[in-house]
């Protein structure tokens, strides 16, 4: 059995619920021969170059604990969710980036956000063989029951070569498909960001999903805020920012908090999900 910290430092046994969700219904088994493949999802990071004012937010300090502390959690391997740069892609801020996630020695996955180059970002991540049609870093990868699919959102929009490649792969699928990509695919009632922000064709990705026989479960970033949206066959999870969090009220722009946060998925057989989010106490926070 293995252990996670708890907030104030004590460790607990790693449990699994007595029932979970399936597609097609609950499983309940014997939990004892399951051991579930676990994802650690950072995104929004907007890490600044040498000397960039990132907001007096040590952007680069947020990140590195945050690394550390998903460490005690046993990752399987990490999923970085876009916008890693503060305000555009730089090849620095992308190497100094691959270095801290290769002293981690796990595997990992990441999706471009509207802050990043996909360019750029995939010759300095080694995975410029990853673009589809040379233009969009879109890929998916088969790992245990799960079919992980990662999407370029970085302009904004889903185009239309990517959303006819989901269609064809989920219409055929039979595994959990799991989809990581930076924008929430549908308004997520969040007055400023759905305003002014949003995926400017959520239609796409919506029609590619209802080609699946299965639920799909999509992770993404982009509002700074942590929310769970369930729309017919979408089950959409937005995970905290590791810079700081958006007034979920507010019709303007405004901070809710400066908490970085992440979120730690639990994959199980069966086509079982969990996860929870983590926060890192900041001081005055």
């Amino acid at each position: 059995m293995s252990v996670q910290p708890t907030r104030s430092g004590r460790v607990c046994p790693r449990v699994h619920p007595a029932f979970f969700f399936v597609s097609g219904g609950a499983y309940s088994g014997n939990f004892a021969n399951l051991r579930p493949m676990r994802v650690v999802h950072i995104t929004d990071m907007h890490i600044g170059a040498e000397g960039e004012f990132t907001r007096d937010v040590d952007v680069r300090g947020n990140f590195t604990a945050v690394l550390q502390m998903a460490m005690a959690f046993h990752p399987d391997r990490f999923v970085l969710g876009g916008d890693l740069c503060f305000s555009h892609g730089r090849t620095e801020v992308y190497e100094w980036i691959r270095a801290q996630m290769e002293e981690t020695s796990l595997p990992y996955d990441l999706v471009p956000g509207n802050h990043d180059d996909t360019a750029i970002m995939a010759q300095a991540f080694k995975r410029s063989h990853l673009l589809l049609s040379g233009s969009d870093m879109a890929y998916a990868s088969q790992v245990k029951d799960a079919l992980f699919i990662f999407l370029d959102t970085g302009p904004g929009s889903l185009s239309e070569t990517q959303a006819a490649w989901l269609r064809q792969i989920l219409s055929v699928n039979v595994a959990l498909p799991v989809v990581f990509m930076h924008h929430p695919p549908a308004p997520a009632g969040m007055p400023y960001m759905d305003a002014y922000y949003p995926l400017q064709n959520p239609e796409l990705f919506a029609a590619a999903v209802e080609a699946s026989p299965v639920p799909v479960q999509v992770f993404c970033g982009h509002y700074h805020i942590e929310k769970s949206l369930h729309l017919g066959k979408m089950h959409i999870h937005i995970t905290p920012s590791t810079f700081f969090q958006i007034d979920p009220c507010s019709a303007d722009f405004a901070v809710d908090h400066y908490r970085p946060g992440f979120r730690v998925i639990d994959l199980l057989p069966g086509r079982g999900v969990s996860h929870f989010v983590k926060y890192l106490d900041v001081a005055g926070w």
